[in-house]
């Protein structure tokens, strides 16, 4: 996989020596194309990670990948287009580094705009801090621990008694999310998650997305009771089922029809918000008092 000039190999399987000399033959390989091309390869900035279950990381941990003679260091986390990806791919690792940038940013608006107006508030913080919780969290949100999930709930409530002048202790609810316009985690997370499903739905995701969701309407010549504009949930166990081809297909069936029915994007936004505000209101109470 190739980012500009962040490249990343992927090796899968069963063994994890034969992982380890699969990786050795493709680095050397991409090593040799770069010195052809008077171009060449920062192993010291190059690093290697077993992704696999918790159980079998028990069995091992790390692996020995040589190129050229020399031993790329095995990590436990690596950090790729600012996402820090552990080893089991649990989402835990990514949360508690959003939380750590979130708490230094809040303290520095603390210190800095101490004047500023409601409005103003809410533009920095959708500039400094909601984009961390925004970023790729459709992939890793859904397998964070519940304690994270919590603490990074606890987090945003902060911000929100920040841009409302409150203080520490001061309830956070339904009224006050809706004051400075910005949802709670949980909902945040699948309001992008239904973006994402409508783009493939409608045909405007890259096509890697689109060919893992397959519509009901494909299979079946005849409409059947809640099929319609649904998807085929996989049948995946482990940590597929934190999977955004698992949660996303899950939230978008559970979407009234109304609301999935063909329209422009930006309708489908505001549809999508409304019904998500409506949700939260239904089942507000004490639950984000922390």
């Amino acid at each position: 996989m190739l980012y500009a000039d962040d490249s990343a190999l992927f090796v899968s399987g069963r063994d994890v020596s034969e992982i380890e000399g699969n990786l050795s033959v493709e680095l050397e390989s991409v090593s040799e194309w770069l010195i052809e091309n008077k171009l060449s390869l920062h192993l010291g900035k190059t690093e290697s990670i077993l992704f696999a279950s918790k159980r079998r990381l028990r069995k091992a941990s790390t692996i020995n990948v040589v190129c050229n003679g020399n031993n790329i260091v095995s990590k436990s986390n690596v950090t790729y287009l600012g996402v820090t990806l552990d080893q089991s791919l649990t989402g835990d690792a990514i949360a508690t580094k959003v939380i750590t940038k979130c708490a230094n940013k809040l303290k520095f608006l603390y210190r800095n705009t101490r004047n500023f107006n409601l409005k103003t508030k809410k533009l920095l913080v959708s500039a400094l801090i909601q984009c961390h919780y925004d970023y790729s969290c459709s992939s890793w949100y859904s397998g964070t621990s519940k304690g994270l999930k919590g603490r990074l709930q606890t987090m945003q409530n902060k911000i929100v008694r920040y841009m409302l002048n409150a203080p520490p202790r001061f309830h956070i609810g339904f009224n006050e999310f809706k004051m400075v316009g910005i949802l709670p985690v949980q909902y945040r997370v699948d309001q992008l998650k239904f973006g994402h499903m409508f783009n493939i739905i409608n045909g405007s995701a890259p096509e890697y997305m689109s060919s893992n969701i397959i519509s009901v309407n494909t299979l079946h010549s005849h409409m059947t009771r809640g099929s319609l504009f649904s998807c085929i949930i996989p049948r995946v166990g482990g940590s597929g089922i934190t999977s955004f081809f698992y949660t996303g297909i899950k939230i978008w069936n559970s979407l009234p029809d109304r609301l999935k029915k063909p329209t422009s994007k930006m309708l489908f936004k505001k549809k999508v918000k409304r019904y998500l505000w409506d949700k939260f209101e239904k089942q507000s109470g004490d639950v984000f008092v922390q």
